[in-house]
């Protein structure tokens, strides 16, 4: 059936299907199931798409991993414009005077605070909170109906949630994810993704007093970080001219302070707007706007710090770690739109997903 016709005109009319009607073409015998296995047809789809994909030079992907991207954006896509849509909507864009507009493509910073985050789990798992809904929602994206049955978290205590982070754990097939409440205190939550998760078990809760920050109190301009990996969790409150810093071992239960070099002679909040700490297999970085505040903690000795200054085109980079920062580029690149990161095993699916979500709300 296929062979009348040559091969680049089967290119040709496979170039004007979707990835799920190629796939689909694989169901009807092993002419086309063969053919559908070309790469050249899965390059020729990959040129043509109005979906967005990835950075980088398509001769470096495989046939399986230029349909496997192909294949997981036109879900994403699915579930961000179909049944998803108005659960993402609401998780985002919750808020009364939330303006979408204005605040589409801006960095978190002292200006405003976090509405929500958003982290997408080795492409599969959507992980949303809202700050004031009290509430953490794990969707399988690639369920039939992703809003049916998510998996919750609901005890969680105070009047809202002030700064989340999720990690993907290297070792074993599961998510962890932390938060920020109202009662100055840190919750640690392990998701088992594999055979297939059932519920949020709480593994660690860890007292942090960012109240006594006197803008805290005034709820006045401010700004909270978090990250996470598997032995260490870092958070930070910054106060209109006020700081608190903790690094925790989750192991060993061991609490570091963390100083913030410049919080002493900063003057203006503005100075201190940019803010972002990246946690490694190895080390702490801290990142703000300023060029000579740029501070490396060893997680070996976290007691020590030490400052240092990046040439503009050094990258900082952790073989464990799915993103690359790079100083010649701005630093908001990593934050999803309204301050939500997206996390994955792969980073060109964190670029997706915020392509989507941008799609999904223009």
């Amino acid at each position: 059936m296929v062979n009348p016709l040559p091969l680049d005109v089967w290119y040709r009319i496979l170039s004007s299907f979707s990835p799920a009607e190629i796939c689909r073409l694989r169901q009807v015998n092993r002419a086309f199931y063969d053919l559908t296995r070309e790469r050249q047809v899965w390059v020729d789809a990959y040129l043509n798409t109005r979906l967005p994909t990835s950075d980088g030079p398509i001769s470096s992907k495989s046939a399986k991993e230029l349909e496997m991207e192909l294949r997981r954006t036109a879900m994403l896509d699915a579930c961000y414009g179909g049944s998803m849509s108005p659960v993402l909507r609401h998780q985002i864009n919750g808020l009364p005077g939330f303006d979408p507009t204005r605040h589409l493509f801006d960095p978190p910073g002292f200006h405003r605070e976090r509405y929500g985050w958003m982290n997408l789990v080795r492409g599969r798992w959507l992980v949303a909170c809202h700050a004031r809904a009290n509430r953490i929602t794990c969707y399988d994206l690639e369920a039939s109906d992703p809003s049916e049955a998510p998996i919750s978290w609901g005890a969680i205590t105070g009047d809202r949630i002030y700064a989340a982070t999720c990690y993907a754990c290297a070792e074993e097939d599961a998510l962890l994810y932390a938060y920020v409440d109202g009662e100055d205190a840190i919750t640690v939550l392990k998701l088992q993704l594999s055979p297939y998760p059932i519920t949020f078990q709480r593994i660690h809760r860890l007292e942090w007093n960012f109240h006594e920050l006197p803008d805290v109190r005034q709820d006045a301009f401010k700004l909270f970080q978090l990250v996470l990996n598997e032995s260490w969790l870092f958070a930070c409150c910054l106060g209109r001219n006020n700081y608190i810093g903790t690094l925790f071992h989750l192991h060993s239960q061991g609490i570091y302070s963390v100083p913030y070099p410049e919080i002493s002679s900063a003057g203006d909040v503005h100075d201190l707007q940019w803010y972002m700490p990246f946690l490694t297999s190895t080390h702490l970085w801290l990142f703000t706007g300023s060029a000579s505040s740029r501070a490396l903690f060893p997680l070996s000795t976290p007691g020590r710090f030490e400052l240092f200054t990046l040439p503009k085109a050094e990258s900082v980079v952790d073989p464990a770690s799915p993103l690359t920062l790079s100083h010649s580029r701005r630093f908001d690149n990593w934050y999803m739109i309204f301050g939500a990161y997206a996390l994955s095993t792969h980073s060109q699916l964190s670029t997706l997903s915020r392509k989507l979500l941008r799609r999904l709300l223009n």
